[in-house]
């Protein structure tokens, strides 16, 4: 091997164990699975594979900062009058292959109920599906609250989102980008108790970590939701096998540097996990009849590690979200 490739090979690996927090061992690929190997291993392997090596590495330290699964925003969220209250308001709504699963949007329920945003942001309109959900979240809990959600779509996915929203005199649509359409909207709202859902951009965007900033510098959030945060991205989502098996979600990856660089000394982050999605499965029901490729542990067919998507939720330490 020409030495100029011994040398890139070298830092290559390097570069892993530091990654790893000086490790000696790095996860590496091996025929379509990860294992431990020795970074000393690891500098005999093709460039390609020590890269590899390397954005694993970086993914599983990002992983190792996951905060614990059950935490305040999670704990004692959902009760079984709030159960009872929103299978009575949202039965109706048509869940399906696009839109969220009904143990993600008890979730939101949840969060409205105990955190009493004056208003609630939703990024990533769709067809409104989880509009709806918070729209009607809002009315239980809290109906002189206001709704924006922003999104961009197909001209005929508008025309059900605008559908959908038109019964809700609280609800406006911004036709846009998240976050650059979004901050003219943000300014006019500046000192309201502000919340918010993100449902798009998703963290394989530059756009997600630019949202979450812009929260940050301009808003105090009551809370963030932020959807489709399971462990590791469902095979259904990479049908050609683009990343390693078992990579992790980028989703969730952004949103735990986002919060370590920025949130983490005022507020909890916290994730569903699969035994809290077991425990209210029975909620999913409509979902796996309307559409057979969705089961738990399954989607669009595939076997994934998640039960189902997640949603984590930052929030502020104080119970009553700094009231």
């Amino acid at each position: 091997m020409p030495t100029p490739i011994r040398h890139i090979i070298h830092i290559a690996a390097e570069a892993a164990r530091a990654a790893m927090g000086g490790a000696l061992f790095a996860i590496v690929p091996r025929r379509g699975r990860l294992r431990m190997a020795s970074v000393f291993e690891a500098r005999r392997w093709s460039l390609a594979g020590c890269l590899q090596c390397y954005l694993l590495a970086k993914q599983a330290r990002l992983d190792s900062l996951d905060p614990p699964t059950a935490g305040p925003a999670l704990a004692n969220l959902v009760s079984d009058d709030l159960i009872a209250d929103y299978r009575a308001s949202c039965d109706a709504i048509p869940f399906g292959l696009t839109g969220i699963y009904p143990t993600d949007g008890v979730v939101l329920w949840g969060l409205v109920r105990r955190y009493q945003p004056d208003i609630l942001v939703e990024t990533g309109t769709g067809t409104a599906v989880s509009s709806q959900i918070c729209l009607k979240a809002l009315q239980c809990y809290h109906p002189d609250a206001k709704f924006f959600t922003i999104g961009e779509a197909a001209p005929s996915v508008v025309e059900t989102a605008e559908r959908n929203l038109a019964p809700y005199r609280n609800a406006e649509m911004i036709k846009g980008r998240a976050p650059a359409d979004l901050i003219p909207a943000l300014d006019r709202v500046a000192d309201a108790r502000i919340a918010f859902f993100i449902d798009g951009p998703k963290g394989s965007s530059p756009d997600f970590r630019r949202l979450l900033d812009v929260i940050a510098e301009r808003t105090t959030p009551a809370f963030i939701a932020v959807h489709d945060c399971e462990q590791h991205i469902p095979a259904g989502f990479d049908p050609e096998g683009k990343r390693p098996a078992g990579a992790i979600n980028p989703t969730r990856a952004q949103l735990v540097s986002f919060f370590e660089e920025r949130m983490s000394a005022t507020h909890d982050l916290t994730f569903m996990d699969n035994a809290w999605c077991e425990r209210h499965d029975a909620l999913n029901d409509k979902v796996y009849r309307a559409e057979p490729t969705l089961k738990p542990y399954t989607y669009k067919g595939t076997k994934q590690r998640s039960h189902s998507p997640f949603v984590a939720v930052i929030a502020p330490r104080s119970p009553t979200g700094g009231r």
